[in-house]
């Protein structure tokens, strides 16, 4: 056989190896949300009125669920419940202390860049020096913001709400805010909301009653809902977006993969919120597929319909193998 038949021939032969090696690629992917939830739900307060200590707090605790409070911090006083030691006590549960500003201005009509950032910054300082947690959210006040503001907030903070949907206020039920939720469910989309004092002199409050409904809705369709903090649940469509899959080892009883960020993402030490991965089983077992991380075996659930394993990781680059089950 000549000399470049006999090269034809074993690139030929490379060619289907590789195929056959990729054919053995199992299909993955980053689900939507952690836990491959159909939608997931923020519900946010404003302004840190002492309700939020004394009635919505102790609601979430009940269910172990979580909200983001946005704090101005001269409504932070230790005359009522709304104390730094209580919000301290709130961030330690899981609750997310995140800034509102100082004094509470419409900063689009605040002039001075430097005033602003007092009100931007300021805030994120006293709320770190008081709790212990540099917060990485910011609501405007009034919901107001230009492009000066934007650009000193995001300097600040990784994520920023402006307008949304707004629950309390005359007339607002359970069932209203449940079908808020059941349209996010149906959209696959991400929900938040804003909300004031609970059962208080505040703008448009939402009574304990409607609020207790709703967390108690969320609560029973935890399988199917992530209900999470605004920062939990923006970190987590952030690393979505950014994060790059990569395999090695492909073989028929075992691969690893791994979610790498791209090295100059800003604030990158601060989006470790693990990532559901969705990994098709094709003709696998999934009640004995096992998955390991750094040689420590980590959870692998069975998803809903059964055709796929969940494994949550951190997107840092360290692989994960996973260990078909036969």
């Amino acid at each position: 056989m000549r000399a470049w038949h006999c090269y034809l021939v074993i690139v030929l032969l490379m060619g289907r190896t590789v195929s056959a090696v990729e054919e053995q690629r199992p299909y993955v992917e980053v689900a939507r949300f952690q836990g491959d939830a159909l939608a997931a739900v923020s519900m946010t307060f404003d302004d840190a009125f002492p309700s939020q200590i004394e009635k919505a707090i102790p609601l979430y605790d009940k269910y172990g669920l979580h909200a983001t409070f946005f704090v101005h911090t001269d409504n932070i006083k230790s005359t009522w419940a709304s104390t730094w030691d209580a919000w301290k006590v709130a961030a330690a549960t899981g609750h997310e202390v995140a800034s509102h500003s100082k004094t509470h201005p419409n900063l689009t009509q605040v002039k001075s860049a430097r005033r602003r950032r007092s009100e931007i910054k300021g805030s994120a300082d006293l709320i770190e020096q008081n709790i212990g947690i540099r917060p990485i959210s910011f609501a405007y006040p009034f919901s107001a913001a230009n492009d000066a503001v934007q650009r000193q907030v995001r300097d600040v903070y990784l994520f920023d709400r402006s307008d949304c949907r707004m629950w309390g206020g005359q007339g607002f039920g359970a069932d209203t805010g449940i079908r808020n939720i059941e349209q996010a469910v149906k959209n696959g989309t991400w929900f938040y909301c804003m909300m004031h004092g609970v059962d208080e002199v505040s703008f448009r409050p939402i009574t304990a009653k409607a609020l207790a409904g709703i967390i108690a809705y969320l609560a029973a369709h935890r399988d199917t809902i992530w209900t999470e903090t605004y920062g939990t649940v923006g970190c987590y469509v952030r690393e979505r977006t950014l994060a790059d899959l990569k395999y090695k080892a492909v073989s028929t009883t075992s691969f690893e993969v791994r979610l790498v960020l791209p090295k100059d993402v800003a604030s990158a030490d601060k989006l470790t919120i693990p990532l559901t991965l969705l990994i098709a089983l094709d003709e696998h077992n999934g009640a004995t597929t096992k998955a390991y991380r750094g040689g420590v075996e980590i959870p692998a659930t069975l998803s809903r319909d059964g055709k796929s394993i969940l494994v949550d990781v951190i997107p840092d680059g360290t692989w994960t193998k996973v260990v078909w089950g036969q």
